[in-house]
């Protein structure tokens, strides 16, 4: 017994010594499901994104509101503060009106039975900085659930 605590002992300030690889820098990190209700119908998106504005990863899914339109992107982009969170992507596809990519711009309002969260989304021909899209027309969601983490600093 007394040879395994001196081993241990003697193991402890090597390992020390060596330390451990630094870990990555936390990311931040937007994701959700639900119906939302809009002027022009009812929606439904499916999305998350992980990252910054310049490295990022996910996939947005939209049921676009008054059209039988479904749409999938990459995200490409993602920026959040505080509560607030967009995120944005080339679609896989076109839409039927020549779109190319997609921002969605979500709030989360907390637990979903107190505050409702909210969506809303924008259609554009070209690559969307979706660090100018925090604030904007958003719509409540009637179904489902935000979630947004701000983990930088």
């Amino acid at each position: 017994m007394n040879k395994l605590v001196i081993g241990l002992i003697t193991a402890l300030p090597i390992v020390a010594a060596t330390g451990t690889p630094a870990s990555a820098a936390p990311r931040d990190f937007v994701s959700g499901s639900g119906k939302f209700d809009s002027e022009l119908g009812v929606g439904q998106a499916n999305f998350t994104g992980h990252g910054s504005a310049t490295d990022a990863n996910g996939v947005i899914r939209l049921r676009v509101p008054g059209t039988d339109e479904r749409v999938r992107a990459r995200v490409s982009c993602v920026a959040v503060d505080g509560n607030r969170a967009a995120i944005s992507g080339t679609l896989t596809e076109p839409t039927e009106s020549g779109s190319t990519d997609v921002v969605l711009h979500v709030a989360d309002n907390g637990r979903p039975r107190d505050t409702a969260d909210t969506i809303g989304w924008a259609f554009s021909t070209g690559p969307i900085d979706c660090t100018t899209f925090l604030a904007g027309v958003e719509n409540v969601v009637t179904r489902g659930n935000v979630v947004v983490k701000d983990r930088t600093p």
